[in-house]
């Protein structure tokens, strides 16, 4: 995990350092993998500000925040990040995956159609019956024209 470090109007102490890394180590067990992050600190008149950008495999993840004090301002920003990667994890968990061409394919056996095309007659019995043109209310079984 590389972490590069900016401050603006700003020292970074030790104590940041050791609060951030250990923030991040949190979130790297989290996401499970090698990710590289980007810690800007600011401080502008009374407002500290952090920013902390990570770049797992799909795409990045910032968490920022503005506080009276930096330590205050890291912690909130590494919560948010926090969120963030949780949400990130379970959207990445959940997607299902499909076929690649869907429209030679027929779900309810199963098999490919190679390009056959059945005329809406369904020799099946589905949950559902079958929609095609003739009858898009799903009043017949099959549709006789």
């Amino acid at each position: 995990m590389n972490v590069e470090y900016t401050g603006r109007h700003f020292e970074i102490t030790p104590a940041i350092k050791k609060n951030v890394e250990t923030g991040l180590h949190k979130i790297k067990k989290i996401l499970g993998g090698v990710f590289e992050a980007s810690v800007i600190l600011a401080l502008e008149k009374h407002r500290h500000k952090a920013e902390i950008t990570i770049t797992p495999r799909n795409g990045t993840i910032v968490g920022a925040a503005e506080s009276t004090e930096m330590v205050m301002a890291v912690g909130e920003a590494l919560g948010h990040l926090e969120k963030q990667a949780l949400k990130h994890r379970a959207r990445s968990r959940t997607k299902t995956r499909h076929p690649k061409d869907v429209k030679n394919w027929d779900l309810a056996t199963n098999v490919a159609r190679n390009g056959v095309e059945d005329n809406c007659i369904s020799f099946k019995l589905r949950a559902k019956p079958p929609r095609c043109t003739w009858c898009p209310r799903r009043i017949r079984w099959r549709c006789i024209r």
